[in-house]
């Protein structure tokens, strides 16, 4: 209601409210540069995303990465995706993280970003981090540390994380349902069953990545005498998946 008035929102009003939850100042960024990607994320701090995206191909002078809250919400991104494709012939690609989701509901969350006229991007591991946490870029980081055991590194990053992890998954599966609309169905005896069995095989694989970056960084730290660096400049980690989205519309800018 306006003056009194009740209006239609229009589509200008709906991304002055999408922006007030939280997305960037879009439009005017996009105004001031032209841009052949929009990767719009669910991560505020976005660095490591940046170091992803560039190690996959993409160009950080024709690629621009928008931080927005509730960027999983399909009926929210609806109206900032049309409103981008309004004023930008970018592709846009819908980043979330695979955290606590089952192989089904992921391929029913790509479909829906489809049908929007996005590419959705669901990481490999539980978050963005995570590729920050690998075998290879831990390995990589150690080259230089004398007696550096991986297995027993990863035995002592496990170590006390099982409850943690456990509680984690829990909440993490209760939130998704909630925002599905199907908490009523949840059977919460037999949900932290089987996040006792899901975790219990694979504590560091379901561990969120910034804690498994502190750990890390303690670990090193404590036992080496080093601090644990992200190497900026290396060319890990990369994702297949996004390198895959790159090569798909190669020629679209040609």
């Amino acid at each position: 209601m306006q003056e009194g008035e009740v209006r239609v929102v229009a589509p200008e009003d709906q991304i002055d409210l999408l922006m007030e939850l939280g997305a960037l100042d879009i439009k005017e960024k996009l105004k001031n540069g032209h841009f052949d990607y929009v990767v719009l994320t669910e991560d505020k701090n976005s660095s490591y995303f940046d170091i992803l995206l560039r190690n996959s191909g993409f160009d950080k002078e024709k690629t621009t990465l928008l931080p927005y809250n509730g960027v999983t919400s399909i009926h929210l991104l609806k109206p900032l995706i049309r409103q981008i494709k309004d004023i930008s012939n970018a592709i846009v690609i819908v980043h979330r993280d695979r955290d606590y989701l089952f192989p089904d509901e992921i391929e029913t969350w790509k479909k829906e970003i489809r049908a929007l006229g996005a590419e959705p991007f669901v990481t490999l591991g539980i978050d963005i981090e995570a590729y920050f946490c690998s075998d290879q870029t831990i390995t990589a980081f150690a080259a230089n540390v004398a007696a550096f055991d991986l297995a027993d590194f990863k035995t002592k990053l496990a170590e006390g994380e099982l409850d943690e992890a456990i509680t984690s998954y829990v909440n993490g599966r209760i939130d998704f349902e909630r925002k599905a609309g199907t908490i009523g169905k949840v059977d919460y005896g037999r949900l932290s069953v089987a996040a006792a069995k899901v975790v219990g095989a694979d504590v560091l694989g379901l561990m969120k990545g910034k804690r498994k970056l502190s750990k890390i960084r303690k670990l090193f730290n404590e036992l080496h005498h080093v601090r644990y660096e992200i190497d900026r400049n290396a060319l890990t980690p990369r994702d297949d998946e996004l390198a895959g989205l790159l090569n798909k519309h190669k020629g679209a800018f040609a």
